[in-house]
C-alpha cells in the first residue's frame, strides 16, 4: 500500500474528494498506478472546470526550471478559489537546486528557490509534483 508521510492513498483520495488540498504534493513512488491517480484527482477536482483556461497550468520538466514553477505558483487565481500548477516528469526539470541570494535577519543567505517556497506556499495554489 503506497504511503505518505504516515498517510496511505486511501486518506490522501478522501482528503482531496473533501476539497482539503495539501499546498503541495511531491508524487514518486514504484507504482506509477498511485502517482496517477492521485494526479488525475487533484487535477478533475482542485479547480472547477469552467476556470481552468485561467487557473490550471500544465508544466514539463524537460521544458521548464524552477523559477517558472514558482513564478506560475505565486501568482493569485482569477476568479476561482484556488489555482493548480501540475510539473509533469519533474525528476527532468532544470535547476531544480539552484540558489537565491537574500538578506535574512540582517545577514546574506543562499537559499533553495524551492525550500524558499515551500517554507511559505501561496495559499490558494495547489502545486503538484
Amino acid at each position: 500500500m503506497a504511503k505518505s508521510a504516515g498517510r496511505t492513498f486511501e486518506d490522501i483520495v478522501k482528503e482531496i474528494k473533501q476539497g482539503k488540498f495539501a499546498p503541495v504534493y511531491f508524487l514518486e513512488g514504484e507504482e506509477p498506478f498511485f502517482i496517477d491517480e492521485i494526479s488525475n484527482l487533484i487535477e478533475a477536482t482542485a479547480v472547477p472546470e469552467d476556470a481552468r483556461e485561467f487557473n490550471q497550468s500544465i508544466l514539463y520538466g524537460k521544458e521548464t526550471d524552477i523559477q517558472k514553477v514558482l513564478s506560475e505558483a505565486r501568482r493569485f487565481p482569477v476568479f476561482a478559489d484556488r489555482q493548480l500548477i501540475v510539473v509533469r516528469e519533474a525528476q527532468e526539470m532544470k535547476n531544480l537546486d539552484k540558489k537565491v541570494s537574500i538578506k535574512l535577519s540582517g545577514k546574506e543567505q543562499d537559499v533553495n528557490y524551492l525550500e524558499q517556497y515551500l517554507e511559505r506556499p501561496v495559499e490558494s495554489t495547489v502545486l503538484v509534483f
